[in-house]
């Protein structure tokens, strides 16, 4: 089976030909993002990313690269790759938890991902909680199990004329970890008179920017407290949806306690 930038590749994708015409320009995207990106080149083309809500347009610069750190929660037991952890004060937690902190135009901007595992039926949860200068301005959420799973799609963070959008964790499958790092890219202000061509439909985006809609903001502020007791249907991801299962409290609090941060 292949794995590209660590995701695994379903088995009909071609990572070598250019001959992608089952292929979503979304799952390409995803799955296959410097081929992705070559076929945009030969389309002459940048990459655009255009709000419904808004009309706001934005022009793909780069993919930010960060430092992810481990949470480094106790192991109290071990099943293969699974490992079930604790906090130093004695309380279940994730299964993995890594995070980034980086400056992203003059701010801070904080990026932990967990994965939780829980059996009866397996389900597993894949969970990127975003903050901006220590609020909460993102979620995006990647979900598996025996019944099957869905993924959010990036949640985006907008700062001036730069947006930031960040991914839920992809699955990984190797001998000591099932957490990959989300993606993290960064698009620029752009026009269509600038651009000299419209958004195509598969690059309109009809969820809004929560860290700049007050609308958007104030749900998750009012429904995503993150606490220890957070239930779906209480929170709101980046396609509205809710959060899904095993919780444990947001993770940047968690991580925060674990290392000592201070307040």
């Amino acid at each position: 089976m292949l794995k590209v930038n660590g995701v695994i590749v379903p088995p009909r994708i071609d990572h070598e030909g250019i001959n992608h015409a089952w292929l979503s320009e979304g799952l390409m995207r995803q799955f296959l993002p410097s081929r992705y990106q070559k076929l945009r080149g030969e389309k002459n083309m940048s990459r655009l990313l255009k709000f419904d809500y808004d009309g706001s347009l934005w022009r793909y610069e780069r993919d930010i690269g960060p430092e992810w750190h481990v949470v480094p929660y106790k192991i109290v037991s071990e099943s293969g790759p699974w490992k079930i952890r604790k906090t130093k004060t004695g309380h279940s937690t994730f299964n993995e938890h890594i995070y980034a902190v980086l400056g992203f135009n003059g701010r801070e901007l904080e990026v932990d991902a967990v994965l939780g595992r829980r059996g009866g039926p397996l389900r597993i949860s894949h969970t990127t909680i975003v903050h901006l200068d220590s609020e909460i301005v993102g979620i995006a959420r990647r979900t598996g199990g025996v019944y099957g799973g869905g993924n959010s799609g990036f949640t985006y963070v907008e700062i001036g004329d730069a947006l930031a959008g960040i991914s839920a964790p992809p699955h990984i499958s190797n001998a000591n970890h099932r957490l990959g790092a989300p993606t993290i890219e960064v698009w620029s202000r752009t026009s269509t008179d600038e651009e000299g061509r419209e958004a195509e439909a598969s690059e309109i985006e009809p969820r809004k920017v929560p860290a700049r809609d007050r609308s958007s903001m104030e749900q998750i502020r009012q429904r995503s407290p993150l606490g220890r007791y957070a239930r779906d249907g209480r929170t709101v991801v980046a396609d509205g949806t809710g959060l899904a299962p095993p919780w444990y409290g947001n993770p940047r609090d968690l991580r925060r306690l674990e290392l000592g941060d201070p307040d």
